[in-house]
Parts: C-alpha cells; sequence; structure tokens
C-alpha cells in the first residue's frame, strides 16, 4: 500500500491501477490498451517524469520475443493484488474494469486471454460497487463476444449471486441456444434448475423445473 501511495501523483497512479487490474488476472495489459484505459495517447505513457515515478514498479516488454507488440506488467502479482483491494477506490475499479472490456481488441491473443479472465473473475465482479454496475459489466462483455456462451454462463452465474432467478434463466436459455451441448453451461443450467425448484411457490411449478 505504501508503494502506491508514495507514488508522487495521480496521473502515475492511474497507470499502476490499470495494470493492477490486468495483473490480478496474470495477464498483461498492452500499451495502447492501457493508454485507451487512461484515455490518453500512447506516448503520454511514455513521458518521462511519469516513466521515473514508476520504474522498478511497472515495466515495458515485448509481448512475446521478436514482437512489435508491447504490453505493461506489474513487477509482482500479489503486490497488485493489494493495490487492487486495498488502494482502488471501488467506484474508480468499476470505471477502469468497463473501459478495459471497451479497450480490449480480441483479435490479440493477449486480450482475448484478458478478457476471458475479466469474464470469469466472480470475486473481480462482486467487488463492483453495485448490482447495476455488475449488470452494465456483462451486458459490455456480450456486446464485446456476442456469440460466446461462456459470456452468458457468467452473466447467468454472477445473476444467481445477486439472488435473481428468473433473470439467471433467461441468460442460461441464450447460452444454451448458442451451445446447446456444452457440458459446463449444461452444469450451470441444472444448478439454477435445482434452485428454482427448492424455491418454488407450488409444487407444480418445482416439479416442471426438477
Amino acid at each position: 500500500e505504501d508503494e502506491y501511495w508514495g507514488i508522487g501523483s495521480d496521473a502515475a497512479r492511474n497507470p499502476y491501477a490499470v495494470v493492477a487490474a490486468f495483473a490480478r488476472l496474470r495477464t498483461p495489459v498492452r500499451t495502447s490498451a492501457a493508454a485507451e484505459i487512461l484515455e490518453w495517447n500512447v506516448g503520454e505513457l511514455y513521458e518521462a517524469d511519469l516513466f521515473d515515478q514508476l520504474a522498478g514498479i511497472i515495466s515495458f516488454h515485448e509481448a512475446w520475443p521478436g514482437s512489435e507488440v508491447e504490453v505493461l506488467r506489474a513487477r509482482h502479482s500479489i503486490i497488485a493484488d493489494i493495490v487492487w483491494e486495498r488502494c482502488v477506490e471501488p467506484p474508480f475499479r468499476s470505471i477502469l474494469l468497463e473501459r478495459s472490456l471497451g479497450a480490449l481488441n480480441l483479435n490479440f491473443g493477449i486480450d482475448a486471454k484478458a478478457f476471458e479472465h475479466f469474464v470469469r473473475d466472480d470475486f473481480g465482479v462482486d467487488g463492483l460497487s453495485s448490482f447495476e454496475t455488475r449488470t452494465a459489466f456483462f451486458e459490455a462483455a456480450c456486446r464485446k463476444d456476442p456469440r460466446s456462451p461462456y459470456v452468458r454462463q457468467h452473466y447467468a452465474r454472477m445473476l444467481r449471486r445477486a439472488g435473481y432467478p428468473e433473470l439467471v434463466l433467461s441468460q442460461i436459455q441464450k447460452a444454451l441456444e448458442m451451445s446447446p451441448d456444452v457440458h459446463v453451461v449444461r452444469h450451470t443450467e441444472g444448478i439454477i434448475l435445482s434452485d428454482l425448484a427448492l424455491n418454488a411457490t407450488s409444487h407444480d411449478i418445482a416439479r416442471r423445473r426438477l
């Protein structure tokens, strides 16, 4: 925490927060995506004073040897976990996650992997400030990858945890329409129908769910 708050300005802390959002999921962030999330141009990431304040905290690397794609990494993923959970305020987390989804280009393997991790991150999603914010996060994810049954599946899982069983059923049915034979989606459907059966207001409804 002292490392984060010891950075001299918000202009330098904000890139650290962006990198932490990705590092806690054990994935780097492309420099151009980071700039878009911050609403900067890429050149601002290399500004000398900013670079000096973040030296040794975040670093620039080639995405793979010989690659022209450059990424940012945190020096330590567990420190990034602490920074995200204890230092970055929940409203700013919501903003960063929303912008992160928008900045990801799924044509890049790095971004596709990051997108998958963001969608599957139950702890991070549940840490968003409100149910409306969590819903907006998944609506943005559905727009980003509209043909993925897994996005809908995790959307349904979030709705189940939030206690909206009928909304849950509609999302898992959309996932099944996309991929009716995916076992993990069928498993989620079974859990949802079990919830509905156990909590039904009448025996007839419960039997149908069963």
